[in-house]
């Protein structure tokens, strides 16, 4: 058998709960109905596989989409080509890195902000006739 290729996929399931408000621990995928062993290789990484059940759960707890939860890191070597759309899943940064620079921002940056996010989502509801 070959060299055993790394997976290039990743769960970005501990920023996004934080983001969302949650606690990063077992105990609140537990409360969903995951087992621990299955929440905590969720967690911390070691999760090998997640079956199709196990991604809607968390998409509809989280209410978001797959996209927001996978990244996709790709090796130096890589063998995908820069153009494939599985690209699209590659995060330039997570959800906590943006938090840390909300939280930074001076008073008047954090109007603006808001002002943007307002825009944002009356151009939303537009879009979708609401």
């Amino acid at each position: 058998m070959g060299k055993k290729r790394k997976i290039m996929f990743t769960l970005e399931l501990k920023s996004i709960l934080v983001a969302k408000g949650y606690k990063a621990n077992t105990g609140t995928l537990r409360n969903i109905g995951f087992t621990f062993t299955t929440a905590r290789a969720l967690l911390n990484g070691t999760a090998k596989t997640i079956n199709l059940q196990q991604l809607e759960l968390l998409c509809i707890f989280l209410r978001c989409t797959p996209n927001d939860l996978i990244n996709y890191t790709p090796e130096p070597n890589n063998f995908v080509q820069p153009y494939y759309p599985i690209h699209t899943l590659t995060k330039a940064n997570n959800p906590l890195q943006t938090l840390d620079h909300i939280k930074s921002m001076t008073a008047t940056e954090m109007q603006e902000f808001q002002k943007m996010v307002e825009q944002f989502v009356e151009e939303k509801k537009g879009l979708r006739g609401g």
